[in-house]
């Protein structure tokens, strides 16, 4: 317990000072299973960190699961049946495509966003500390990238809340809002409620 303790006021220190360089050594990797493309789209513009994702290229997209929005899921049914039709025909077309003789790395590009896929991410502490988890838990991300993102902070958080309790927006660290007048106005105001409040939409 003395260690860790110890390990706490060292990190602790570090970001005061503005040293978090000397968290670039500890790296930490998760395998993030059933996110849409589109989340892969835009966690992969994150260039300081490693990704080996799902193939569409090779792996057959047959029956594809695909992520539901939330907002379909709200009492909206003609959305909804719309919403699964457009699946079920990107699907049937994949399908034909295939059957045809088309190649599947031809074929997929019939395949939505919101296909699933697994993917593996590898950052070291101050990659995720400083700039994922900064920007990928703002509130003005989709849904999908905040729950995932909060998700994998948690996860974090089982055995190293002392390292990552200083991850969060900007609205969250710093008390103000780094967006200018795309701000949503809904700042965060602990990191509790960060890690356990409900992802939302920036209206």
């Amino acid at each position: 317990m003395a260690d860790i303790a110890k390990g706490e006021v060292l990190i602790d220190s570090l970001a005061t000072m503005g040293h978090t360089g000397l968290l670039e050594p500890l790296r930490f990797a998760v395998i993030i299973h059933g996110a849409s493309r589109i989340f892969l789209t835009q966690i992969t513009r994150h260039r300081q960190a490693s990704y080996v994702s799902q193939s569409q290229q090779y792996q057959d997209q047959t029956c594809f699961p695909y992520v539901i929005l939330p907002e379909l899921e709200q009492g909206n049914d003609e959305l909804a049946i719309a919403y699964h039709e457009f699946m079920t025909a990107s699907e049937r077309l994949y399908r034909l495509m295939k059957a045809s003789g088309i190649p599947r790395d031809q074929a997929r590009y019939v395949v939505p966003g919101a296909a699933r896929n697994d993917l593996f991410i590898d950052a070291n502490a101050r990659e995720w500390i400083e700039v994922i988890f900064p920007q990928r838990l703002c509130k003005r991300n989709t849904y999908e990238t905040q729950l995932v993102t909060r998700k994998v902070l948690e996860l974090f958080c089982v055995n190293y809340e002392y390292l990552f309790k200083h991850a969060g927006p900007p609205c969250l660290n710093s008390g103000e809002c780094d967006q200018g007048k795309m701000s949503c106005k809904k700042p965060f105001r602990t990191f509790s409620e960060l890690i356990i409040g409900e992802p939302s939409s920036c209206e």
